[in-house]
């Protein structure tokens, strides 16, 4: 990873309510005084105004596109600087002005973000993901947990706690429902809001929406398209988050059916068969036998709460469906490697585009396969 993406994990995302949860691991208060940032983690939620102030203090602006043609001196109506046989020439050009495109860019910088067709709407982040909620909840005293600008503002999340921590006696986990907005401007998120829980004990992100969540209410997307902004649309938007505040706390029940669940040691080599398989020594190398048997021992390591980056982290659920579902999520969160991206970028990915809830999903589908309690899957 670059030193530049390093310095914009210090820059680009704000962690709250750390006095609750651990820091984020890129936490690097040398860096930041290095670069003369500020803290980006704070001991209680985030103000609504310091988001907007450290995040979404820029706006992105809809610009026109277009193309400069080469042409005769005659016909130019602009002369580009450029370097010909290593002098400075002005050669003549035609501005083509586009009617079918057009440009995103940042109000502070003037950086292209996106191109995009004429159809297509921003969604400003600050109202869509700020200003939204706060209607919905009928107070700007949002309790925000955590916000970023992925890729450098082409992305944008903002991370809503509801008003309180919920405890469950039975399985001993404390977690915070939570509502997580997010939107680009690169075309390469639909705006999105849906329903989860951060599970205190690991800061895990989780939603254990498992059965048809758009059928449930608990998520909910808009495109950017040209009829986003009309006032029907906006107003189909706030009856979703209505919705979607209201169910975010039934994840309480589903923590507590998994909770119920008995899995024996020899249903959860079983399971682990099915989510890390070990390939048969004639159908693979020694390589890949080897990498696939310490994925899986890192794995038991994690549910055993026996490895160093977890240890504490299990919630004494162990036996049971919930410790199953709890390990293989928080080995994706800390431990499973990295490729190509730093692990907290890679979670915020999964985060933003749902690999986490397909990782439960896909986690649960194994312990229904395997306890032959199709149930579990089912709507």
């Amino acid at each position: 990873m670059s030193q530049e993406k390093w310095e914009d994990l210090q820059r680009n995302f704000l962690i709250g309510n750390c006095k609750h949860r651990p820091a984020a691991w890129h936490n690097d208060p040398a860096t930041r005084a290095r670069l003369g940032l500020e803290d980006n983690h704070y001991d209680d939620p985030i103000p609504y105004d310091e988001v907007v102030r450290r995040l979404f203090s820029w706006k992105p602006l809809a610009v026109p596109k277009a193309n400069l043609v080469p042409c005769s001196k005659r016909d130019a109506n602009w002369f580009m600087p450029q370097e010909v046989n290593g002098e400075m020439v002005d050669v003549p050009v035609r501005i083509m002005v586009s009617d079918r495109e057009q440009g995103i860019v940042r109000s502070d910088t003037n950086e292209n973000i996106a191109t995009h067709s004429s159809e297509y709407r921003i969604h400003d982040y600050e109202e869509w993901l700020l200003k939204l909620q706060t209607k919905i909840l009928g107070t700007k005293e949002l309790s925000i947990l955590g916000a970023g600008i992925p890729r450098n503002g082409r992305q944008a999340y903002v991370q809503i706690a509801l008003p309180e921590k919920l405890s469950d006696d039975q399985t001993g986990q404390d977690f915070m429902p939570y509502i997580l907005g997010s939107t680009s401007l690169d075309g390469s998120l639909p705006t999105t809001f849906g329903a989860g829980s951060l599970l205190v004990v690991c800061d895990n992100t989780r939603n254990l929406a498992l059965r048809q969540q758009q059928q449930s209410g608990r998520i909910y997307k808009a495109k950017h398209t040209s009829r986003s902004l009309d006032s029907d649309r906006i107003n189909d938007v706030r009856s979703a988050l209505r919705i979607i505040h209201k169910t975010a706390e039934s994840v309480v029940a589903e923590m507590r059916e998994l909770a119920s669940i008995s899995v024996t040691n020899r249903n959860l080599i079983k399971v682990m068969d099915i989510i890390i398989p070990i390939p048969d020594e004639g159908d693979a190398s020694q390589r890949a036998i080897t990498i696939a048997q310490n994925k899986r021992d890192s794995l038991m390591d994690v549910y055993h709460d026996v490895h160093e980056d977890t240890a504490g982290m299990m919630g004494n659920q162990q036996g049971t469906a919930l410790g199953v579902v709890q390990a293989v999520n928080t080995w994706m969160h800390y431990v499973a490697a990295t490729r190509g991206s730093s692990r907290f970028e890679r979670n915020i990915d999964r985060m933003l585009t749902g690999k986490f809830d397909d990782i439960d999903r896909q986690t649960v589908s194994a312990l229904a396969t395997v306890l032959n309690k199709p149930e579990l899957v089912k709507a």
